[in-house]
């Protein structure tokens, strides 16, 4: 049975940062689980009791914070938030009213592009949270958006209070995913919704891909969700019920995925240096750019399902009324 990472791995020491093995499943707690993708530094792990995957070590608690504060934001990552909200909003507007919305909370809001636009086209009063410092900062004094620069929990926020809970691809990052969308549902007044997006783990361009899938980066995604476990962190919410689901696959991700059909994807061992990407993953600029910002919303309008099979998925939940 695999064991996870060390942290004494000497690809670790080089990057001055404390890996911390995870010692079980953060979804069911149990220790019993095998190897979904052999990475040197950091192995994914899949837990056998509840079928979670999740990585076998994380960044420790302090070098996480720090991470996330202080090195998250690139003028990629902006560029790629820009394309990502204009996909999200149609995606919103596909899983609820938005018309019947009057006050938003988004949990991990980044540049604070999705907020914008949900205030400037439906006129919604918007809050949001960013651990990162200068992506909070940007969103504060560029789109005057109230961003708390915080942990969700820091914020001292209001709870019951808001008619639609939103957080998009930041659950894979949490250390403990079932608490995380616990949390994120405590804010939702009854009748309101919460919409959680994220990766699905088990897509068919992701098992095309296998080590080579780019969104296995598991020093940052740290929990990898399927369709089945992604419903199951739902179906632990007291008072809640799914009420829409939805997702697609991006056409970067098809593109990619047949290249690994022509060639044999690389081992997993050649796929992953956490060195190199702690060093370069905040460098360079968003690729077509300008091209995805406008193709991008299409083909999801063009290509999204009802159903959970895409490689990117939504899932909104309904509290009920008292």
């Amino acid at each position: 049975m695999a064991l996870a990472a060390r942290p004494t791995n000497p690809m670790c020491q080089a990057t001055g940062k404390t890996l911390e093995p995870r010692g079980s499943c953060p979804m069911c707690g149990s220790p019993a689980h095998v190897t979904q993708v052999g990475f040197q530094a950091i192995p994914v792990l899949r837990c056998l009791s509840c079928d979670l995957m999740y990585s076998g070590a994380t960044l420790s608690a302090h070098d996480l914070a720090l991470y996330y504060q202080e090195e998250f934001g690139s003028r990629r990552h902006k560029e790629g938030q820009i394309v990502n909200s204009g996909v999200n909003l149609r995606a919103l507007r596909g899983l609820l009213d938005l018309d019947s919305v009057r006050k938003t909370l988004d949990v991990g809001t980044g540049y604070g592009f999705l907020l914008r636009e949900l205030r400037d086209t439906y006129d919604v009063e918007v809050v949001g949270i960013e651990p990162s410092r200068t992506e909070a900062a940007f969103a504060r004094e560029v789109s005057h958006i109230e961003v708390h620069s915080c942990l969700l929990s820091e914020a001292g926020l209001p709870r019951d209070s808001f008619d639609l809970v939103t957080s998009f691809e930041v659950v894979e990052h949490t250390r403990f995913p079932v608490e995380f969308i616990h949390q994120l549902a405590s804010y939702v007044r009854p009748g309101g919704h919460l919409v959680v997006m994220t990766d699905n783990f088990d897509a068919s361009v992701v098992r095309r891909m296998g080590p080579e899938w780019p969104k296995w980066i598991p020093h940052s995604h740290i929990t990898h969700f399927t369709p089945a476990t992604l419903r199951k962190c739902f179906s632990e919410l007291s008072g809640y019920s799914v009420v829409s689901e939805i997702s697609y696959t991006p056409w970067e991700n098809l593109i990619s995925s047949v290249r690994c059909l022509i060639r044999k994807p690389r081992p997993a061992a050649e796929c992953f240096d956490l060195r190199e990407v702690l060093s370069s993953e905040m460098a360079g600029s968003y690729p077509l750019f300008r091209f995805r910002k406008t193709v991008n919303p299409l083909w999801y309008q063009a290509t999204h399902t009802r159903e959970l099979g895409g490689s990117l998925m939504y899932v909104c939940a309904q509290r009920q009324r008292s």
